[in-house]
């Protein structure tokens, strides 16, 4: 339920994420539910499950696993974050198991994740502890890095401030740029970042431009 308009407690479903495993028909979907309490003024820290959807016949082919933001990677595997660590899973139509491949520092928040197309190594963004302020907006410090799987070397790409969490990482097929979505007070652009050279630069400058992805 979305609420009472007759401000009573309610118990809040959404859908944050959704990602798409088109040769599988499986969909990977972050549903959060969070008590809400109108007499307290009080809400509950929401919690957090990923679910996995046949597209064809939209059955529920696996539930309970506690998660945010999970993507998949071309052999089907599945990243994704919980409990301050990143993830990665394998599922094979029945069996589920899965394993933290990188431990957050213990400020620091974990937001968005995305494979290589070799699915040896992982484009994430990790907010640093603390803010800086800039012309009277508090700002977040993030960090885009990219963790090798095979040897668990993890390289800082680029750090960036910006006053919402760093979302829609996008790699690049030959693993060569990231697209991703800087927010600066009311205004989103789509950046890209080189991940040899380090540089990085707006590809937009609308109002709006958010989520950019590689086809």
């Amino acid at each position: 339920s979305a609420g009472s308009p007759d401000n009573v407690a309610a118990l809040d479903f959404e859908i944050r994420a959704s990602a798409w495993n088109t040769e599988r028909n499986l969909a990977a979907l972050t549903i959060c539910g969070q008590n809400r309490s109108f007499e307290l003024g009080l809400n509950s820290d929401p919690l957090c499950e990923i679910r996995l959807i046949d597209a064809t016949t939209y059955d529920v082919v696996l539930e309970g696993e506690s998660g945010i933001e999970a993507a998949w990677s071309g052999s089907g595997r599945l990243a994704y974050y919980h409990d301050s660590a990143l993830w990665v899973a394998d599922f094979d139509g029945q069996e589920w198991s899965s394993a933290p491949v990188y431990r957050g520092v213990s400020s620091g928040i974990l937001t968005t994740v995305d494979f290589s197309s070799d699915d040896q190594s992982l484009v994430f963004a990790e907010q640093d502890g603390g803010a800086t302020v800039i012309d009277g907006a508090a700002l977040s410090t993030y960090t885009i890095k990219r963790l090798d799987l095979d040897s668990g070397t993890v390289e800082a790409l680029v750090q960036l401030e910006q006053g919402v969490p760093l979302r829609h990482l996008e790699l690049s097929g030959d693993g060569s740029f990231v697209l991703y979505t800087l927010q600066r007070g009311e205004t989103r652009q789509i950046w890209w970042l080189d991940t040899r050279s380090r540089n990085t630069g707006p590809l937009t400058n609308t109002l709006n431009a958010s989520a950019g992805f590689w086809r």
